[in-house]
């Protein structure tokens, strides 16, 4: 009964007063929880639906903005490597998986390890604002920020692991980038059009650098043109 109150206040406490909300633990790195045990899951939620139809949702969390000039996150997570060179770190992984030799599953529809979905509202849009469906941002702390000295820096990295079989086929299927819902057509973000010359590009990608403005990255139809 003590833990169903607890789980009770915790869902209807007053927001008024987060500094005595129950499931608060820790607000800065001098009273965070501690631990020196390896591998340690501070939450753990395993759960399993056997439901035939509809989605299921392991968490379901979702942020309401209701005051004009606000903003924030229905979800931020923050990895800090303090003080330390930490062998691998991750503000966030988050994993697709289809079973396995036993047991493997497979997705018939869509199937993501990640997907960000930007939703316009039905009304013209004001004419203000910066919108993407994914944003990588790099970002420097102050001046001396420099990245001079390390291994690789990129915005985007596209890795193919795990078993070598497995990944030289994956070489030959997988595609580095894939567009859906894009129609062909002048001043479109993808335009194709006739080959006028032999080993002229077969079409563009519409691109845009801040500053500069749009521009266009060509395609050949065939390898090595």
């Amino acid at each position: 009964m003590a833990r169903l109150r607890w789980l009770q206040n915790a869902r209807t406490g007053d927001a008024g007063t987060e500094i005595l909300k129950p499931m608060r633990m820790g607000t800065s790195y001098a009273t965070a929880l501690t631990t020196a045990t390896a591998g340690v899951k501070w939450l753990s939620l395993y759960t399993n639906s056997s439901a035939t139809s509809g989605d299921c949702r392991g968490i379901y969390n979702r942020l309401y903005i209701t005051g004009a000039g606000g903003g924030g996150e229905s979800l931020r997570s923050f990895t800090d490597v303090y003080g330390v060179a930490a062998a691998n770190a991750n503000g966030g992984h988050i994993t697709l998986q289809m079973g396995n030799a036993d047991n493997a599953g497979s997705v018939t529809g869509l199937g993501n390890a990640i997907r960000g979905t930007l939703t316009l509202p039905n009304v013209a849009m004001a004419a203000f604002g910066t919108y993407s469906g994914i944003m990588s941002e790099i970002y420097s702390a102050g001046a001396s920020s420099d990245a001079g000295a390390v291994t690789l820096l990129s915005f985007i990295k596209v890795v193919n692991s795990g078993d070598t079989t497995g990944m030289a086929t994956v070489d030959d299927d997988a595609v580095a980038m894939s567009f859906t819902g894009c129609t062909s057509g002048s001043g479109n973000m993808i335009y194709t059009h006739a080959v006028t010359t032999a080993g002229s590009p077969t079409g563009s990608i519409k691109i845009h650098i801040d500053g500069v403005g749009d521009k266009y990255l060509y395609y050949w139809d065939t390898e090595g043109t």
